[in-house]
């Protein structure tokens, strides 16, 4: 058998045999596959600070190697000291074969660590593990600095050179993107509390990169009180999505109903948590020098795809300060990430990604911005609040008044007035009738339904022959459909209810 020496630009080495090819597949992942692809030895460099001990690394996949997993079942794992764990790990290939793979952790005196992976179809394991074995050995890392991250865990750029992009509608972030490519992006304010920031990004070759989504709510609100997957109409002038505070939640919704509109048609290849994510999404915040509170709850989750020959991924995550729930709501920010890329340029396109997750930065305008919606929510729960004052207090004294009335009424006069009463509630009701049976006949003939909108008391008449009708808030128009889902996410449409 043939062996080369592979050197790449990152500064890391690597002897494998001739047929087998090397290729970085993420920040600090280097997977060396054979020809068939099958059989892998997968080296990942961990730049400190690290997410727990190697035992609970391996323990809970902290690591993106693991992404390579599927349906995992960890054998028992075995400690070669402080710094040293290992373990064996029963697995499928996407296609469903059983595989098996020996992946150990082994911390540095730099706080880093290195995870190496061998992995073969079971029924070839004990053929392939010498060379797979032989492979790990041979790799020799790039140099280090101290306290600082191995040069590919930084992003392996593969010609890609990035630059920055700040939110044109309104200057409210700064994210880094690839520069010559197709980018748009920006801030989409639809409502008070709404607010929707992404950076889309197309390359020539085919790739997207998408950060955000302007058709999919950040902003979320859950209560037991409403359907799950539902607008949220409040008195305060919001319109939020309910939805539990889940990236998993989150990841399943924005493929039912919002990917098809842009993707086209998808099939789901595999579901794995990101913890990884988190922690670097943790680092992030603490470098910008923002005190993380105990009661911070984040999750993420990931949905691998296959679209139209291109493979990709949906990037799920939640964030939620459970101090600021109350009563049966509880409000939640969220976004997802997408990237879709030929397989060849699969490793190209997670990069791009996760260079715009890491970089997306907020600026100062963003928190004026929000600071104006919660005036304005205050003031309007607060005239809600008044109106319903007023008018408890106007019942109040209605009652008070007919009780006096009452009171100072004889026993006679009460026979004749029930009396009375009751012949007016005849004709009432006869009149009643008549009216809803001439409206009804009237509606029907002209082809028209009443409707009303709860939200703002506002009656609206439309053609009837639809099961759901719902008001644009801007413009005013009612549209009718036969589907529970809004026409359109992209606009504040509210149900109204038939009369």
């Amino acid at each position: 058998m043939q062996w080369n020496t592979h050197t790449d630009r990152s500064g890391f080495s690597v002897e494998h045999p001739s047929d087998w090819s090397v290729e970085v597949r993420g920040p600090g992942l280097v997977m060396i596959a054979s020809p068939d692809r099958r059989s892998l030895a997968l080296i990942q460099m961990m730049a400190a600070p690290l997410p727990g001990p190697p035992v609970q690394i391996l323990r809970n996949g902290w690591f993106s190697a693991a992404g390579f997993f599927h349906n995992a079942q960890l054998g028992e794992i075995e400690e070669g000291g402080p710094g040293a764990a290992a373990c064996e790990v029963a697995f499928y290939l996407p296609e469903g074969t059983p595989a098996k793979a020996w992946v150990a952790c082994r911390a540095d005196s730099k706080g880093g660590a290195t995870i190496v992976a061998r992995c073969a179809p079971a029924n070839r394991y004990l053929e392939d593990e010498p060379v797979l074995a032989q492979i790990t050995k041979t790799f020799r890392e790039p140099a280090r600095p101290a306290g600082g991250p191995p040069t590919p865990a930084a992003y392996p750029q593969d010609g890609v050179s990035y630059t920055r992009f700040t939110d044109p509608q309104a200057g409210t972030f700064t994210v880094d993107v690839p520069q010559g490519w197709d980018v748009r992006g920006g801030l989409n304010h639809f409502n008070l509390g709404d607010r929707r920031m992404f950076v889309e990004a197309r390359s020539p070759e085919g790739i997207l990169a998408l950060y955000g989504d302007p058709d999919c709510p950040q902003s979320f609100y859950h209560t037991q009180m409403s359907f799950e997957g539902l607008p949220i109409p409040s008195a305060t002038g919001c319109v939020f999505l309910n939805l539990p505070a889940s990236s998993k939640k989150l990841t399943a919704y924005y493929l039912k109903n919002v990917a098809p509109k842009r993707l086209g048609a998808f099939r789901v290849i595999d579901e794995r948590e990101r913890p990884d994510i988190i922690q670097a999404a943790l680092r992030h915040i603490q470098e910008m020098g923002i005190a993380i509170p105990r009661t911070l709850k984040m999750t993420t989750n990931e949905v691998r795809i296959e679209a139209s020959g291109r493979i990709g991924s949906c990037l799920g995550a939640s964030m939620c300060d459970t101090a600021h729930s109350f009563g049966l709501g509880e409000p939640w920010e969220g976004s997802v990430t997408i990237w879709l890329a030929p397989p060849h340029l699969a490793n190209v396109a997670e990069q791009v990604a996760r260079r715009m997750i890491d970089t997306f930065l907020p600026t100062p305008r963003l928190a004026q911005i929000v600071q104006q919606d919660e005036m304005m929510i205050a003031s309007n729960g607060a005239s809600a609040n008044i109106g319903q004052q007023q008018w408890f207090a106007a019942q109040q004294a209605g009652h008070a008044a007919q009780v006096g009335f009452g009171d100072a009424l004889v026993g006679n006069y009460w026979q004749q007035q029930a009396s009375n009463e009751q012949m007016t509630q005849n004709w009432s009701q006869n009149q009643a009738a008549n009216d809803r049976v001439f409206q009804g006949y009237s509606d029907s003939t002209l082809d028209r339904q009443r409707l009303y909108d709860d939200a703002t008391g506002k009656p609206y008449e439309a053609n009837g022959a639809y099961n759901h009708y719902w008001v644009d808030q801007q413009t005013g128009q009612v549209i009718g459909t036969n589907s529970a889902d809004p026409p359109d996410y992209a606009k504040n449409y509210t149900p109204l209810r038939k009369l």
